[in-house]
Order: structure tokens, then sequence, then C-alpha cells
């Protein structure tokens, strides 16, 4: 619940945030975050989980970008 809390705060506080339908599905799929290995994200949301990331003790996920893992010949 705290990680989608901080998920949605940093958004409505972003001064860049352009807010849209899959919003929501970002901020829900956060909750997920703190008891998994590793997470793939889009850039906006790793920068929201490293931001989240320094706020919750015992976090330790590794955040990978989508264009980490694409494969570029």
């Amino acid at each position: 619940m705290k990680i989608m809390l901080y998920s949605q705060y940093y958004r409505i506080f972003d001064p860049t945030w352009n807010p849209n339908d899959q919003e929501v599905t970002d901020v829900y799929i956060s909750a997920c975050a703190p008891y998994v290995d590793a997470v793939v994200t889009e850039k906006f949301q790793a920068e929201i989980y490293k931001k989240v990331q320094k706020q919750i003790d015992g976090m330790s996920v590794t955040i990978a970008k989508l264009r980490d893992i694409r494969y570029q010949p």
C-alpha cells in the first residue's frame, strides 16, 4: 500500500507529468514491487521506483528500464 501511495504522490507533484489512462494501472502494478527481485518498466515508472526505494526500508528490488532489455544487433 505504501508504494502505491508514493507512486501516486510522485506523479501528482511532478510538474512534467502528463496524466493518461494507464496511470491507474501503473499505480496498481507497483504494489508488487517490494515483493519481487526485479522490475522491468518504462522510464517514468523506473524513476518513481528509485525515489520510493529510498523511502521504504527493506525494498531492495533491481530496477530495469524497457530500453535496457531491448535487443540491439
